[in-house]
């Protein structure tokens, strides 16, 4: 999070990714990075490390998942959204989040993980062509009952 003060405005450059940048997985995947001047991104990042510094957690927040108290819930009550959506016969949309934890006990309910919300159609685009190309990927694949 980079952090700037032009005059009395407060701006925000927020980069998110999806690992670690271990360059030995690197040759296995690809991690992916959100780079963003989002003001509402950057000032909940913001809360982020101040609650880091302050020993303390997130407890709320609007844009970022954030483990341990704002990401498993708002996933499940995401999913729980869609479930009525699709009992009511409304049609899927799609919510883009990029975060560098799986759905693990650890990363949700033990850690401090944090997930971004991808805003832009373009980028939104884009992940899903990726997504798509990932599961189509049949190699070593077998079907098991």
């Amino acid at each position: 999070l980079i952090t700037r003060k032009d005059g009395d405005e407060i701006q925000y450059i927020t980069q998110i990714g999806t690992g670690n940048y271990n360059e030995k997985t690197a040759r296995l995947y690809t991690d992916l990075s959100l780079i963003t001047a989002n003001k509402e991104i950057g000032a909940e990042a913001a809360k982020v490390f101040q609650a880091i510094l302050l020993g303390s957690v997130v407890e709320e927040s609007e844009h970022l998942l954030v483990a341990p108290r704002c990401l498993q819930n708002k996933v499940l009550a995401m999913m729980d959204q869609e479930i009525a959506y699709a009992k009511e016969g409304t049609p899927d949309r799609d919510k883009i989040y990029i975060a560098s934890a799986d759905y693990m006990t650890r990363n949700t309910l033990r850690r401090v993980e944090v997930a971004a919300p991808i805003y832009d159609e373009k980028l939104k685009c884009r992940l899903r062509e990726m997504f798509i190309t990932m599961l189509s990927d049949n190699v070593k694949g077998r079907v098991q009952q």
